[in-house]
């Protein structure tokens, strides 16, 4: 005869119940928008972008100051970022969006030309 004691009926409960919440979380940032950003004066850069971004709004060329390009349209975007940037991108935009409180995923290196480097932060 299978016996349950309320505890266990409880604690079951509180599983499904906190499973349920991470999957509804996992689905919210899987669906989130992402912004692809590229280093236009790398070639490979800007195929991989344009490959990876949904539309063409969503590549958006690392042109001219990062810090000002940051403030006026990457810091109001609410998704991850995936950029396809030389180091020195990546790593003044790291700063900046780990200020944001955006985290790294993802880092690589890619055999290119230049060194280019795919990445990800949400």
């Amino acid at each position: 005869m299978l016996t349950l004691k309320r505890r266990d009926v409880l604690a079951g409960g509180a599983a499904t119940l906190l499973s349920a919440r991470a999957a509804a979380k996992a689905s919210a940032v899987s669906a989130a928008p992402f912004l692809t950003i590229y280093s236009p004066t790398i070639p490979q850069a800007r195929t991989l972008a344009q490959k990876a971004a949904r539309s063409s709004k969503a590549a958006i060329p690392l042109t001219g100051d990062l810090v000002t390009l940051w403030k006026t349209a990457l810091s109001k975007h609410r998704g991850a970022l995936h950029g396809f940037t030389s180091w020195s991108d990546f790593v003044l935009l790291r700063g900046l969006a780990e200020e944001q409180g955006l985290r790294v995923r993802t880092e690589t290196r890619l055999e290119t030309g230049k060194t280019l480097f795919r990445w990800v932060m949400a």
